[in-house]
């Protein structure tokens, strides 16, 4: 009984974990309005991901513009 207790208890603490790191993620569209395309500025994209905070799980969304 104690065993089936436990076992509960780390699959519980198992699939939190994973609901957590999924609800988590951010998607970062890179450049944000500009999108990837070709700045005129060289230092655009280091000036924008310097106020940005990415984890693992993130997304980066390169919304490229034809």
């Amino acid at each position: 009984m104690a065993k089936n207790i436990n076992l509960n208890f780390v699959i519980f603490a198992m699939i939190s974990c994973i609901i957590v790191v999924s609800v988590s993620s951010t998607t970062h569209i890179v450049g944000d309005s500009l999108g990837w395309s070709m700045p005129n500025y060289i230092g655009y994209f280091e000036d924008w991901s310097k106020n940005k905070t990415f984890a693992v799980g993130d997304i980066l969304d390169l919304a490229i513009k034809i």
